[in-house]
C-alpha cells in the first residue's frame, strides 16, 4: 500500500483502437422492426428504478429515476425510444399496468405514437415482472459478495445497472437468436473482457493528479470498483473514499487499478476501506441495510485515505477545521449502458458507430449437367413484299405517270 502512494506515476494512455462490431443481418432485423414493449418500476432500497423489455429481442434497460412524478418516467421512456428509433426499430405496442395510463396522452409527442396496452385492475403484466425478479437476484447476489455493512445509494444504483448490462450480453433463451446476444442486435457490441477484469466492489487505488506534483502527498487515493464506463478505451468508474462522488479512470494503467507491483493482484479488502464506504453511507443516510453496527471498523494503527499525517503538505490548510459534511450524492437521471440510463452511470453506444449490415447472399441456380440446348424460338423467314405506299412511292409513280 505504501509502496503504491508513493511510487505510483501517471502512465500515457493507449491509442484509442475502434472494434469491429457484429454485422447483423438485414432480414434479421426487417422481420423484427416493430418492437413490443414492456415496461414497470421497481425499487431496490427504495430507489426507483424504470425497467423495459421488448419481446423478442429480450434487451432488458434499467434507468434510475429522480422520483416518481409522470415527467420523469416520460423522459425515461422517450430515450428509450430514440434508442430503438437509433438502431433500426420502432416501439408500436408497450405493455404497462394501471399506474402507467396518464403516459397515453404523452405518447402523441413521440414518433410513430406507440399505443399503450394496460392491465386489469390489481394485475400486472408478467413478461417484465418475471425479468425485474431476475435484476433482483443477480442485484441480491452480488450485494452478499461485498464485505460492507451498509452502502451509498450511488454504489446501489451502479450495482443495479452493472447486473442489467451483464443479462444483455448473452443470448436469452426464446429470443430471436441463439448465438447472438440482445446487446449485439441492438448496437453490434459484444462483450470484452478488458471490462470486467475487476470484480465489482473490489478495492483499489487509483492514480491521482495532486498539485504540486513534487510534495508528499499520496499519488493514490482508494476507491471501489463500479465496473465498466462503457467507453472506447475501455475505462473504469469507481467510488472515491475520499469524497463519495463516482470517477472515471483507464484501466491500462495497472498501478491504477489497485495492483500490486510484485505479485500482480488486487488489493485485499481491508477493514478501513470497509469503514471508509460504510462512513460515506452513514454521512449521506444511506444506511439501509439489514445490519446495523455504531462501533468503530478501523483497526489500531491502520491510515485511511483522509489522514492527515505529520510532515505531508497536502495543500489545504486543515487546522482547527471541522471535518466536511459530504452532503448525499444525486445520481442524475440517465442514457441510453443506457439503458439513459445516467449520463455518468450507464453505458450508452457511441454516437458516431453505426452497426453493419450483412448483405443477403445471392440466388445460386443450379445448372443440369450435358450440353446445354438453345432454348431460343425458331420462325420461318418470310419473303418481303413492298407496299407501294408512302410519300416517296407516290412521287416516284407521278414521274412515271407523266413520263419524266
Amino acid at each position: 500500500m505504501a509502496g503504491l502512494k508513493g511510487k505510483t506515476v501517471c502512465k500515457a494512455a493507449k491509442s484509442v483502437k475502434v472494434e469491429d462490431l457484429i454485422p447483423i443481418p438485414k432480414s434479421m432485423i426487417a422481420m423484427h422492426k416493430d418492437v413490443m414493449l414492456g415496461i414497470d418500476i421497481f425499487f431496490v432500497n427504495k430507489i426507483p428504478f424504470f425497467v423495459t423489455l421488448s419481446r423478442n429481442i429480450c434487451f432488458t434497460s434499467a434507468t434510475h429515476l429522480p422520483d416518481r412524478k409522470l415527467s420523469s418516467i416520460f423522459d425515461a421512456f422517450k430515450k428509450m425510444n430514440n434508442y430503438y428509433l437509433k438502431q433500426g426499430f420502432r416501439i408500436t405496442t408497450v405493455m404497462a399496468d394501471g399506474e402507467f395510463a396518464p403516459l397515453q396522452t404523452m405518447f402523441h409527442q413521440l414518433y410513430g405514437a406507440p399505443q399503450l396496452n394496460l392491465t386489469a385492475a390489481n394485475e400486472h403484466e408478467p413478461f417484465v415482472e418475471r425479468r425485474i425478479r431476475m435484476i433482483k437476484e443477480r442485484v441480491r447476489s452480488v450485494r452478499h459478495s461485498l464485505p460492507f455493512k451498509s452502502l451509498p445509494r450511488k454504489l446501489v444504483a451502479n450495482m443495479v445497472l452493472f447486473s442489467t448490462k451483464l443479462l444483455n450480453y448473452f443470448p436469452t433463451k426464446g429470443g430471436i437468436s441463439t448465438t447472438l446476444s440482445p446487446k449485439a442486435i441492438m448496437s453490434g457490441e459484444q462483450i470484452n473482457y478488458k471490462d470486467y477484469k475487476l470484480p465489482f466492489g473490489s478495492y483499489c487505488q487509483v492514480h491521482e493528479d495532486t498539485e504540486p506534483r513534487n510534495s508528499l502527498a499520496a499519488c493514490t487515493q482508494g476507491a471501489i470498483s463500479l465496473g465498466p464506463s462503457g467507453n472506447m478505451q475501455h475505462a473504469q468508474r469507481f467510488l472515491s473514499l475520499r469524497t463519495g462522488e463516482v470517477i472515471t479512470r483507464y484501466a491500462s494503467r495497472v498501478d491504477a487499478l489497485g495492483h500490486d507491483h510484485q505479485s500482480n493482484s488486487l488489493l485485499p479488502t481491508g477493514t478501513g476501506s470497509i469503514g471508509d464506504v460504510d462512513e460515506i453511507a452513514g454521512v449521506a443516510g444511506d444506511d439501509n441495510n439489514d445490519d446495523d453496527d455504531d462501533g468503530n471498523n478501523e483497526l489500531p494503527g491502520e491510515l485511511d485515505d483522509d489522514v492527515n499525517l505529520p510532515g505531508v503538505d497536502t495543500g489545504i490548510d486543515n487546522d482547527d477545521q471541522a471535518p466536511p459534511d459530504i452532503p448525499d450524492p444525486e445520481i442524475e437521471p440517465n442514457e441510453p449502458n443506457i439503458v439513459q440510463f445516467q449520463p455518468d452511470l450507464i453505458e450508452q453506444p457511441p454516437p458516431d458507430k453505426q452497426v453493419p449490415v450483412a448483405d443477403e447472399p445471392a440466388l445460386v441456380v443450379e445448372q443440369p449437367t450435358g450440353p446445354r440446348r438453345s432454348t431460343r424460338v425458331r420462325t420461318t423467314a418470310q419473303n418481303y413484299v413492298p407496299s407501294m405506299q408512302g410519300n416517296r412511292y407516290s412521287y416516284a409513280a407521278a414521274q412515271i405517270a407523266a413520263g419524266v
